[in-house]
């Protein structure tokens, strides 16, 4: 029997310092909040404050959050989210 596949996302959230792709995901989320945060990537420096300015998508706050939770909100985001 095959192993049942769960969709989890559209969009994997890797950490800084993940070797690869098959690494371990910190995050999953959809194109939508992906986009949210990339749009706001041009205007804020720290993934903190990406976060601390997202006021609508709860999808996109919590993958913000998992960053913050690991100890990454200092990073500057457009240089870690390329």
């Amino acid at each position: 029997m095959s192993r049942r596949r769960y969709d989890k996302g559209d969009v994997k959230w890797l950490a800084p310092t993940a070797k690869s792709y098959k690494a371990r995901a910190l995050a999953w989320s959809t194109k939508a909040a992906s986009d949210l945060i990339v749009a706001l990537l041009q205007e804020y420096d720290t993934i903190q404050e990406v976060h601390d300015h997202i006021t609508y998508d709860v999808e996109a706050r919590a993958v913000l959050q998992a960053y913050i939770d690991k100890g990454y909100g200092d990073y500057i985001a457009r240089d870690l989210f390329k």
